[in-house]
This record gives C-alpha cells, structure tokens and sequence, in this order.
C-alpha cells in the first residue's frame, strides 16, 4: 500500500521524463501513449537541445527543460520517469524524493549499495514510492513460472543464464541523438556497463530463489570474469545446499540475433524462460517446462505477447494510487547491487 503520508494524485498521473534517450524514446515514450487514461506527460528533462524539442514535438509533451531540477522546480508533477544514464540514476532519483514525487526508475536503481541505502530512507521519509524498473518481473511467462515454483517444490542443482546480444541500439537508426546527460566525474564505465548488463537477470533470479523459499543471505560469488571493453561479464554465485547460479552476458555482433535464456534445473525437470530483445514490442516470452524420464517426458510450454513494459507501467500507476504494494521496491535493488558490486571486483583480477 501506499506510504504513510504520500498523498493520492488525481487520475491521470502527472508525469515528467528524465532522459529522451534510446529507451525512453524506443519503449517508455510510445507505451505511455497507449496509457493516457493513466498517464499524463507533463514534462521532458533532455540536456541535448536538439533531441529536446525533436522529442517534445513528437509526443506532444507541453513542457520541455534541459535540466531534471528545472524540470522538478517548473513544474507540478505527480511522478517522475527516470531513464537519464545509470550513473545519474542515484543523484536524480533522490532530487525527485526531496521534491515530493513519486519515481519509477529504469535499471540499474544505482551502482553502489550506500547509495540504495540513501534512497530507501529518503522515500520512507518523503512516504512516496520509489519502483525499479525491472519489467520481467512482469512478463505473464515469469509470473507463470513463479507460480508454478511455489506448488511444484522443486528442488534446483543449478540456476544458469545466457545473453548474447548483437547491439540493439545499432539496428534502430529512427532515434534521434543519443540523450546521454553528462555523467558525474569519475564515473566508472567499466562497473556501470557491468552492472547494466545483468542486473535484469540478477533480480529476476532473485525473485525465482525467493518463490522457492532459498535463503541467499549467505551467497559466495566463486567467481567473476568480463573484458575490460564492457563485450563479456559474467560469474557464479553459490547459495545454501550446494546450489550453484551462473550468468554470462555475451556482446556479439555477429550472432545476428538477440538470445536470453534462464534455465532450471532440479527434481521436477528443466524450466526455461526465453525472452525477445527487449525493445521489440508484441514479441512472446515463452516459459517451457520438460519433465519426466526417457520416453515419458512432458512438455509444457506457455506464451505470453503482454508487454511487460506497459505491465509495469500499469502496476506503477496502481501503487502510486495506493491500491497496491510495489513488486521492485528499492531494498531489492540493494541487494541485486551488492552482489554485481562483489562479481564485478572479482574481474578485476582476470586480465583484459
């Protein structure tokens, strides 16, 4: 429910966007222009001017800054939509806190774990919600599966996920300028690249080992590797009862396709989910389920065309009306952080 002293906006929700980039532009934007019921786009934030007014003018959106704090001082807003660079993130996130807004922030929340503790004890102080935008928390396939989890009683030997992606960003030549803010001085390209890789997977696991009831209080990375040029990251983590997890993001232009895939394997057989690049809209995410021994293997096998972006937004909207609780509050960005902190430092001792 909502927090204690959040006030309820009228319907729709007044909304500013921070960040005209390729994913606000790609996905966000258009998905907001199928929720006008729920949704108003009050306000732009876009340092680059030119992308600025292009955005603007395309969307219809009144009012347009360069600057995210103009932004929030001109203008009455219910809530704010982050998609600015990761490493602004923190800084954006807790200026919309001061400011008395509601937040859905894009992945990662953050890079450092004293930075998610920040903002967990400034949104309880403001009493808004703040909601990571981890959408596949909202894919029909991965509810499915959860589902499933919590009947089934599996018991998982092994967690593993794989990503090879070509470049998406490369095939959508339709988007205007990059919308990159300045990031902050000293910002680490090579962590925020990291991070920006697998954290999706990292919280959709952890929300897999939650619906099995894993204790991952005591998970141990066993190991970390990625190249220094941002094209590999990946490790294992070990939980309780000799379970492992592996994970490896893979950049790679000549695989021609986009691949992800997270599989289970334990007591009740294989789980699969496999999802489409994230920017092609009305693209099914199938979750399968092989069960069974030789010769007498079950096959299930469930699609979903839902978008799970417009899920999200949907579920935002809900919570901002304080109908229900957030899915992706930020104490379970914290702890997907800390573990990309601990998998990251472990690569720096692999040579490049």
């Amino acid at each position: 429910m909502l927090p204690s002293g959040a006030s309820i906006p009228h319907d729709p929700v007044r909304l500013g966007v921070v960040g005209a980039g390729f994913v606000a532009q790609v996905v966000h934007l258009p998905c907001l222009a199928d929720e006008r019921a729920r949704f108003a786009v009050a306000a732009l934030a876009e340092p680059d001017e030119a992308v600025r007014r292009a955005v603007a003018r395309r969307h219809g959106i009144p009012a347009a800054f360069a600057r995210h704090e103009e932004m929030l001082a001109g203008t009455s807003l219910d809530a704010v939509l982050i998609c600015s660079p990761d490493a602004t993130h923190a800084e954006v996130v807790l200026d919309a806190l001061a400011s008395g807004v509601h937040v859905l922030v894009e992945k990662p929340l953050c890079l450092t774990v004293a930075d998610a503790d920040r903002i967990v004890a400034e949104r309880n102080a403001a009493g808004v919600v703040v909601q990571v935008g981890y959408m596949k928390r909202f894919d029909p396939a991965y509810e499915a599966l959860v589902a499933d989890l919590r009947t089934a009683g599996d018991e998982l030997v092994h967690l593993a996920r794989l990503t090879y992606d070509p470049g998406m960003a490369e095939h959508f030549g339709h988007v205007a300028g990059s919308g990159r803010t300045a990031e902050p001085e000293g910002a680490d390209r090579r962590l925020e690249g990291f991070v920006g890789a697998l954290v999706h997977d990292v919280n959709a696991v952890h929300g897999i080992l939650d619906a099995l009831g894993v204790d991952v209080s005591g998970a141990a990375v066993v190991d970390g590797f990625g190249r220094r040029n941002g094209s590999l990251a990946g490790g294992t983590v070990a939980l309780a009862g000799g379970l492992r997890w592996s994970m490896a993001w893979i950049r790679l232009p000549q695989a021609g396709t986009f691949a992800e895939r997270i599989e289970l394997f334990g007591s009740e057989g294989v789980r699969a989910l496999a999802f489409p690049a994230p920017y092609l809209r009305h693209a099914p995410t199938t979750y399968s389920w092989t069960s069974g021994g030789s010769g007498a293997s079950r096959v299930r096998t469930f699609r979903s065309w839902r978008e799970s972006y417009a899920r999200q937004l949907e579920h935002f909207h809900d919570c901002v009306l304080g109908s229900v609780p957030c899915r992706t509050p930020p104490e379970q960005a914290r702890a997907d952080v800390a573990l990309l902190r601990e998998l990251h430092d472990a690569t720096l001792a692999v040579p490049a």
